[in-house]
């Protein structure tokens, strides 16, 4: 596959064929001679890239990368039932303020041909196989430019104008900014940053932005399913990083998410927390009382059908 930075420099050639003129790039010469070279080499390689299989799908454009402070990532896999949704959300927001990334991991419905239809709004996308929720993730943090980023779940929506409220308060100084999520049986969690946080994890992923900084040293674990953003959390408590909680609703969710497996939720706080709080005595205390946590609230679903 050709690389993120080839295309972003392809594309800007293009435009100056189109348009005549970008001061910014022309006076570099060399960028210049080297995106020519770039054009040159992707003359010969469409034959190639036409007949690539049809699940490594790919488009970065430049001009919707530049100049965007917070760049917003969904990724998905066969989410053709919700994911409109979630891109209209977005869509309705202030484009000016963010740039937007959809990782798809291969769907086999008609996911990829959703984000077709939406690509002229889309900073990028991308549609291969991939491990999992996590892999999505790391992939999109990696492509995104902002300095800021923030995930939207694929059956998840925006609050209307929720960029313009977040916007003004993504500092350079702060390594989180928090707010709250409505579930759709109309539980509003309130996201949390205290002590609770040695024993669950207490931020939806959906109330979260997080400062770029932030996954210089860290990309999520591929290895777990469900709750892997618990860690990036922890570490932030742990090394007293600076947070700002707004008492904003950031995102309406649906209460079905891979997190809302009790079984494999428990067992991966466990092992995350493990990795950071150090005590065989301390860890199994805090087990047994999340253990028992999960306990009345699958007793609360099964009486109430309140999964969160």
């Amino acid at each position: 596959m050709i690389s993120r930075d080839s295309w972003v420099k392809i594309n800007i050639l293009l435009q100056i064929l189109k348009h005549g003129e970008d001061d910014h790039f022309t006076n570099d010469k060399h960028l210049y001679a080297e995106s020519i070279v770039w054009l040159l080499a992707v003359t010969f390689f469409v034959p190639i890239l036409n007949a690539l299989p049809t699940n490594v799908l790919f488009k970065f454009d430049a001009l919707h990368m530049e100049n965007k402070l917070l760049s917003i990532i969904t990724v998905t896999y066969n989410a053709a039932n919700t994911l409109e949704r979630a891109i209209r959300s977005v869509k309705k927001q202030n484009h000016n303020l963010f740039n937007y990334y959809i990782i798809d991991g291969c769907s086999s419905d008609e996911t990829v041909s959703i984000i077709k239809r939406y690509e002229d709004f889309l900073a990028g996308w991308i549609s291969e196989k991939d491990s999992g929720i996590y892999e999505a993730m790391n992939k999109g943090i990696s492509n995104s430019t902002g300095r800021w980023i923030y995930f939207l779940g694929a059956d998840d929506v925006l609050a209307e104008g929720i960029i313009e409220k977040i916007y003004p308060y993504l500092s350079e100084k702060a390594s989180l900014i928090y707010g709250n999520v409505e579930f759709d049986n109309e539980h509003l969690m309130v996201s949390s940053f205290s002590n609770r946080i040695l024993l669950q994890n207490t931020i939806h992923h959906q109330s979260a932005f997080y400062n770029a900084e932030n996954f210089n040293s860290f990309r999520y674990d591929t290895d777990l399913k469900a709750i892997s953003d618990y860690e990036l959390n922890l570490k932030i408590f742990l090394q007293k990083k600076e947070t700002v909680y707004l008492p904003l609703t950031i995102a309406y969710c649906n209460t079905g998410g891979v997190s809302a497996e009790l079984n494999t939720s428990l067992k991966e706080t466990n092992t995350i927390r493990a990795k950071y709080i150090h005590g065989k005595t301390i860890n199994m205390l805090l087990s047994f009382i999340l253990k028992l946590y999960y306990i009345q609230k699958e007793i609360r679903f099964k009486l109430y059908g309140h999964r969160v």
